[in-house]
């Protein structure tokens, strides 16, 4: 019996193993991306090479080895070259060598137990062969996280990886996940040094000066005033940053708009209670009142993030802006078509009267 399992055990990694190689060499010419080409090509040669470990113990036990059925490969073939055909993307590539590793994963895990007579050599052979499928999905399930993470552009976009990698329950993913974390936390550092400056540059350029004032100027007021104010109030706050964040930051505002200020700090005071206090005394500057919003990382949120969202409002309210504009144009035209209509009527009238 033991005999017999061992030899059934075999026969079933090195259909697994000639299974994997034939797979990967179907879709190895439809990757792109070079590192995931890489991580294929030696997992072939890994398995290749596990697979003549199976060949040369078959042997010592009198046993010829096969190929998968010809109808086993078809099936494969056409299930991975009907999901590669709908999208050939890399992605689609990595989706389908993980579902094949967690297939065979539990393939193998269940010949072990139905073939538990094997001897040890036969044992550690599959287990040789699962920690080789493990190594595979380890290095694709990375590899497509870290070239989602590489690409990301907003840092909403990274609150949603968080997400994501939180709630991934696929326990393979651990054994790369304190890398994942880390890459994700310094894009998300990188895409928050990219926000802030590009916000201020923006204001630069687009701000439109209040009495001869920029809008650095004006940050260095507020700053001013703010801090008088923890001052004063002997508050546990220090200001990390004092931006422009509202219609005047971008020279969309009407008359009469606030000057909208972000103040970014860390402190115990709570941000409502900063905000009240901030506001007791009604701050203006040449006359426009100054609306300042203290937040915190804690509470609101990274202040890249904030600017991020007001970013897109105001996009928003300048398009909406363009969109008042060329609708007054529109009716100024069709005044003027209909006053000139009107005039050409009235100009005909007396025409047909002499008549």
């Amino acid at each position: 019996m033991s005999d017999s399992d061992t030899v059934k055990l075999l026969r079933e990694c090195n259909s697994g193993i000639q299974m994997a190689v034939f797979s990967i060499d179907e879709i190895l010419e439809k990757v792109t991306d070079k590192n995931l080409y890489e991580i294929l090509k030696k997992s072939k040669e890994r398995h290749e090479k596990l697979g003549d470990e199976t060949h040369a113990i078959l042997a010592e036990c009198g046993d010829e080895t096969k190929e998968p059925n010809m109808l086993a490969k078809g099936m494969s073939w056409m299930k991975t070259n009907a999901k590669v055909m709908m999208d050939d993307s890399d992605a689609t590539i990595a989706d389908l060598i993980v579902d094949g590793c967690n297939m065979g994963i539990k393939t193998l895990c269940r010949y072990e137990n139905q073939y538990a007579a094997a001897d040890d050599a036969a044992m550690k052979l599959t287990d040789d062969l699962i920690r080789l499928e493990e190594k595979l999905l380890d290095e694709v399930q990375y590899r497509t996280y870290h070239d989602r993470i590489k690409k990301l552009t907003l840092l909403s976009n990274c609150r949603e990886m968080y997400y994501e990698l939180m709630e991934n329950d696929n326990h393979n993913l651990r054994n790369v996940i304190g890398n994942l974390w880390t890459e994700l936390r310094e894009k998300e550092d990188q895409l928050a040094v990219n926000v802030i400056s590009d916000f201020r540059r923006k204001t630069i350029e687009q701000f439109h000066p209040v009495d001869g004032m920029s809008a650095g100027e004006i940050e260095e007021m507020v700053s001013y005033y703010v801090q008088a104010k923890i001052i004063e109030n002997d508050l546990d706050a220090q200001v990390e940053n004092v931006i422009i964040s509202g219609s005047r930051c971008r020279g969309i505002e009407k008359n009469g708009s606030d000057l909208d200020v972000v103040v970014d700090y860390k402190g115990t005071i709570r941000e409502d209670d900063f905000f009240n206090i901030l506001h007791e005394d009604g701050f203006t500057i040449a006359g426009i009142a100054v609306d300042i919003n203290p937040i915190t990382e804690d509470k609101t949120g990274l202040l890249a993030e904030y600017l991020e969202s007001a970013e897109q409002y105001l996009k928003e309210k300048a398009q909406e802006r363009k969109l008042e504009k060329s609708s007054v144009r529109e009716k100024i035209k069709q005044a003027k078509r209909k006053s000139h209509g009107q005039k050409k009527m009235n100009m005909q009238k007396p025409k047909k009267e002499e008549r």
